[in-house]
């Protein structure tokens, strides 16, 4: 729906208490509602914390929004997450803060040093299947959540020690269940409930995190050698000016690490397994590349196979993590003909993009075909966000979803016990599977 007035705002839908649920808790189904009643762009109003938000679907403007002057778009509501990330967190910071935090951050997570967890990412994997009781019904989302984590936990914090690993998996994993949408949402409405309910369960589990934490970066601090894992480049990384990075500022990366950087890979995950197991004729396919590589491939062949990219950026087209990217205006900003005021959100809608029958015909269909008969753009194919604020992450996350497929599908018969179809709702920060994905397993 466009217009050629920039003083219109875009067309906005009626909202109400239903419809801010429904935004908040089952985004997918919000925009798809939203983009048929006011088509692309929409406006949307909803209570505070969140307030005004512009969204589109349109390559166009998501381009625009990706290629704007980054110091025109901040983070989203920093208020509202501030309290789990810490204010060092990189999705919090803007200007000359978040670009020097940026470049200390990508490099372990792209080339050589990426490529060197390779091995650790497909034994960890296996591990973790094969303490499964064979031909149980389990959780496919506890079992990608256990392997992530771990293997964010050894990358991250270089813990080899099992004994502390453990530790380190117990916190972390007892913090995520506390971190519902109400406590991400209404967590300032709760500090009038004290010591009671969802906010001040999940205060309980941060606190302990950031202890162990805590523990980690003074013992890595104070050791006379470093390790190649990620807190050690931190705690060597250096400014332009030469100076370290702070202890709060390190902690707050860690927490964002271990938090974003497992949480997403491990829906996309259970996403890809669940998906599989639906088409059983793109199962076979993908298990024919697989096996092409012979026994015990070289993670780097596996990585490479141009059909399990396919599998993986298809599961992730159909179900990105975090289907809405919103950024806060500092002045006013002109997208699709519409004046946009500054104090307001604009974001990309990744699902509404995924989801264009123009950029992808028979858009609902589980089709990895799709990715090896042509090229999308970044405004297209976005499961990661884009411009300025991309995830860092999103290279790590692509070669550990290629590397935990190949090797459970190689090494373990898979099928789901429940074909319902599962819709998305939110988790967290993050989307995934309204209920658990159950499956069953049996070695090959």
């Amino acid at each position: 729906m466009a217009t050629t007035n920039p003083a219109r705002l875009p067309p906005m839908p009626a909202m109400n208490p239903y419809r801010t649920w429904q935004l908040v808790r089952r985004p997918v189904e919000f925009v798809q509602w939203a983009a048929q009643r006011c088509g692309d762009p929409f406006l949307v109003k909803a209570a505070e914390p969140l307030g005004s938000m512009t969204y589109t679907g349109d390559p166009e403007g998501i381009r625009a929004i990706f290629c704007a002057d980054p110091d025109l778009l901040k983070p989203f509501r920093t208020e509202l997450f501030g309290p789990f990330l810490g204010p060092g967190s990189l999705l919090l910071l803007s200007g000359n803060a978040h670009r020097a935090e940026r470049k200390l951050l990508m490099p372990p997570f792209h080339g050589a040093r990426m490529r060197a967890y390779g091995e650790q990412i497909r034994d960890t994997a296996i591990r973790h299947a094969a303490a499964l009781a064979p031909e149980r019904a389990f959780s496919m989302q506890n079992l990608t959540h256990a392997i992530s984590l771990e293997i964010m936990i050894r990358a991250i914090l270089g813990i080899t020690e099992t004994n502390r690993v453990r530790y380190a998996l117990e916190a972390i994993t007892a913090k995520v269940h506390e971190f519902t949408p109400v406590v991400i949402y209404f967590w300032h409405l709760q500090r009038y409930l004290g010591n009671l309910g969802p906010w001040a369960r999940f205060r309980k589990r941060q606190e302990t995190v950031l202890h162990m934490l805590d523990e980690e970066i003074e013992r890595r601090a104070s050791s006379p050698g470093r390790g190649d894992d990620i807190l050690s480049l931190l705690l060597d990384a250096r400014y332009e000016d030469n100076s370290p990075m702070s202890h709060q500022s390190v902690r707050d990366e860690l927490v964002t690490l271990l938090f974003a950087g497992h949480e997403t890979t491990a829906v996309a995950l259970t996403w890809a397994f669940y998906e599989l197991h639906r088409h059983p004729a793109i199962r076979h396919r993908l298990l024919g590349e697989l096996e092409s590589l012979g026994n015990d491939p070289d993670p780097e062949a596996v990585a490479r196979l141009p059909y399990l990219d396919a599998v993986c950026h298809e599961a992730l087209r159909l179900h990105p993590v975090a289907p809405l990217v919103t950024r806060w205006l500092t002045a006013p900003f002109t997208l699709m003909g519409y004046e946009l005021p500054p104090g307001t959100g604009v974001g990309a809608s990744i699902i509404l993009a995924h989801l264009n029958p123009s950029t992808y015909p028979e858009p609902l269909e589980f089709r990895p075909e799709r990715f090896l008969e042509r090229s999308f753009s970044a405004f297209e194919f976005l499961p990661f966000g884009g411009g300025a604020r991309r995830c860092i992450g999103a290279a790590f996350a692509e070669y550990e979803m290629k590397l935990v497929l190949g090797a459970l599908l190689t090494h373990y018969e898979l099928e789901l016990v429940n074909k319902t179809p599962e819709r998305s709702v939110r988790r967290n920060l993050t989307m995934g599977p309204r209920t658990d994905v159950l499956m069953r397993m049996k070695k090959r």
